[in-house]
């Protein structure tokens, strides 16, 4: 995932604004974890913020949640704190979301 703090923003597929279509998705080459990049109002929440924030977001909710082998989410994420990143486990059938698109 990337890890740079080059400002971005973050929000639906099709503004003209997002350079980060939410709902975003980053899964492991076993696909056994993924990360999800998404806003308070799925899909069609704004906000600009840095992958470098998202990035240590992801790692203190994997160091907390998944070593236990448990989802996780980070909240109040971006410059107005209306992005979320959850760490869920890929083989919990109930993690798998249709609409989300892979960009690994």
């Amino acid at each position: 995932m990337p890890a740079n703090n080059k400002k971005q923003v973050f929000g639906p597929r099709g503004d003209t604004r997002t350079t980060v279509p939410l709902p975003w998705r980053y899964t492991t080459t076993r696909q056994r974890c993924g990360v999800f990049v998404d806003g308070d109002e799925p899909g069609r929440t704004t906000d600009a913020g840095d992958w470098y924030k998202i990035w240590v977001a992801t790692n203190a909710v994997e160091f907390m949640c998944t070593q236990l082998g448990r989802n996780g989410t980070a909240v109040s994420l971006g410059d107005n704190k209306r992005l979320r990143v959850e760490l869920r486990d890929m083989r919990d059938s109930n993690t798998a979301d249709a609409d989300l698109i892979a960009t690994s």
